[in-house]
């Protein structure tokens, strides 16, 4: 989850769902391969009411032999939905429409009030760096090496 502000469209929550094609089921019908991926949303403001809804249907094809060529390995989603400054919860699902498995997940997002002009600080990211294998087979020294490194990340 992320958002963007631009003068065209103003604020816009923007939603990004990977799934993977090896979670699906896939098998052949009428000799391609076949799998359906149900995808579904919700975004809730701070009062539990729905802002923004949205429903996909994908349908993913590939030869019924998989040594010839392989269905893709991810799908990705965008949904970008208008909203005003706030708090958000973000709801999502996705559905193995054939074998009826699911997954979901959720998070929380603060728009921030942009035209108040007062300092925003965005989502920050820290991570590991981690060691690689040839300062490790020569006995690197890890004492003095940055274990996570605070990096900005910007709407």
């Amino acid at each position: 989850m992320n958002f963007i502000d631009t003068a065209e469209s103003g604020l816009s929550l923007t939603t990004s769902i990977d799934v993977r094609t090896t979670s699906l089921t896939l098998e052949p019908v009428n000799g391609i391969t076949t799998g359906v991926l149900d995808l579904g949303g919700a975004i809730l403001n701070d009062q539990g009411k729905s802002v923004a809804t949205f429903n996909k249907r994908f349908t993913i094809r590939g030869p019924a032999d998989p040594t010839v060529a392989k269905p893709p390995e991810h799908i990705l989603y965008n949904h970008f939905a208008a909203i005003k400054p706030g708090l958000y919860q973000v709801r999502v699902a996705a559905i193995d429409a054939k074998r009826g498995t699911s997954g979901s997940a959720h998070g929380w997002i603060e728009i921030p009030d942009l035209q108040s002009k007062k300092l925003t600080l965005s989502t920050l990211i820290v991570s590991e760096k981690k060691e690689d294998v040839a300062n490790t087979s020569t006995g690197g020294n890890l004492d003095n090496a940055p274990t996570s490194r605070p990096s900005p990340k910007s709407h």
